[in-house]
């Protein structure tokens, strides 16, 4: 007996993964998908091996963003409809490279999906293995919340153009919540999820308009889901007294938002501290001068993945995240550094950027250089704005 258990925990581990090629997948964590992924050598043998040359090609054609539906062409599309993409129909394929999964995601099964994320034409996704079950997850009901999140744990608002500012609670919302939180707080939640009781810089639609970019460095957590696909998020007072002026809050304020405006699987957006980096960068903390020791870790064009920006986000608000976009891309650098040749002709010049820390991701740094503590810089290295670099944790120390 005692040969046979043994012989079962040897075997258990790959019953785990024993999942056969066309064996329904359900995506519960899209910010796991890669939207940009290329084929090495190798995933290419493993692919082809199972499933054939001409397959590979079409897999290969159909993987990446830019053969997507318009609804997740592109990174702002795809955190608007995260929720969504939670809704595809997919079929596992394959297993490949380092625990990433290969799903298919047929035409004719998904043609119910809304017109932005109708595909038109049979397309895969590549995803990280914590990203896809192969158990279908419950759905539905109060407080059915993804990736485990819980009451009270902090979630990141993707997209505070899905919030309701006036919301009129119906009966079944109403006691959805109560269910939830008790009815004194119901009455608290109802007075302070109205624009008129929030911060007067977002207190009508025209300040939410010119204040956006600023929400997202409100600190918030969930409440509860309700309704047809709603959730509840508190900012709690305690939890934001980085924000100031028009945006300061003097009580917990509500927001109800559609929940594919909101990403369940963050670890909050706290900002307060923004935060010395996640990953590889408890050394650092934001606004920190560092010194680079080689430029010859930058990345110039560099695509995040959604998971980066994820990580992104959540140490700086969108609003800088927009700017890092922008600005930390060579097309936006100065002439002497925004092109390959160049930087190697003035790479020397390049050290004499003053730079400060802004956050980690993965095994990567994002770094500023100031324009205003760059006014020694001259001619082709001269600043315009402020500009990032992305390069590689292990080539900045602190200075």
């Amino acid at each position: 007996m005692k040969k046979i258990f043994f012989l079962f925990l040897l075997v258990f581990p790959a019953l785990l993964n024993a999942q056969d090629r066309g064996d329904a997948a359900y995506i519960v964590k899209p910010g796991s998908m890669y939207t940009t992924y290329k084929f090495t050598s190798a995933d290419e043998d493993k692919i082809t091996r199972i499933v054939g040359a001409d397959e590979f090609n079409r897999i290969d054609a159909n993987c990446r963003e830019t053969s997507w539906p318009s609804g997740i062409s592109n990174l702002t599309a795809f955190f608007d409809n995260e929720d969504d993409i939670k809704e595809y129909t997919t079929y596992f394929v394959c297993r490949f490279a380092d625990n990433k999964v290969l799903l298919r995601v047929p035409e004719g099964e998904n043609r119910s999906m809304p017109k932005q994320m109708k595909p038109s034409k049979t397309i895969y996704f590549i995803i990280g293995e914590d990203g896809v079950t192969f158990d279908k997850p419950l759905g539905g009901g109060i407080n059915v919340v993804t990736n485990g999140t819980v009451v009270g744990e902090g979630v990141i608002v993707t997209n505070f153009g899905d919030l309701y500012s006036t919301c009129s609670f119906s009966s079944s919302d109403e006691d959805d919540i109560k269910d939830a939180v008790g009815s004194s707080k119901f009455n608290e939640i109802k007075t302070y999820a109205h624009e008129d009781n929030w911060p007067s810089d977002i207190s009508g639609f025209d300040d939410r308009q010119a204040n956006r970019p600023k929400m997202y460095n409100y600190a918030v957590e969930l409440v509860c889901r309700f309704g047809d696909n709603k959730a509840l998020l508190v900012a709690p007072v305690n939890s934001n007294n980085h924000m100031k002026g028009g945006m300061k809050l003097t009580h917990d304020i509500y927001f109800v938002i559609q929940a594919s405006g909101v990403d369940f699987g963050g670890s909050g957006n706290d900002n307060t501290a923004l935060s010395p980096a996640k990953i590889g960068s408890s050394s650092f903390t934001k606004g920190s001068a560092v010194e680079v020791i080689n430029f010859g870790d930058l990345y110039s064009t560099y695509s995040f993945e959604p998971s980066d920006s994820k990580d992104i986000i959540a140490s700086v608000g969108r609003a800088e995240y927009t700017d890092i976009t922008k600005y930390g891309n060579e097309t936006n650098w100065p002439s002497a550094i925004s092109g390959f040749e160049d930087r190697q002709t003035s790479r020397p010049k390049m050290y004499k950027y003053n730079v400060e820390y802004v956050c980690s991701f993965s095994d990567k740094s994002i770094i500023k250089a100031p324009m205003s503590k760059n006014s020694h810089m001259t001619g082709g290295m001269k600043l315009t704005h402020d500009i990032y670099f992305i390069i590689n944790t292990s080539s900045i120390e602190a200075k």
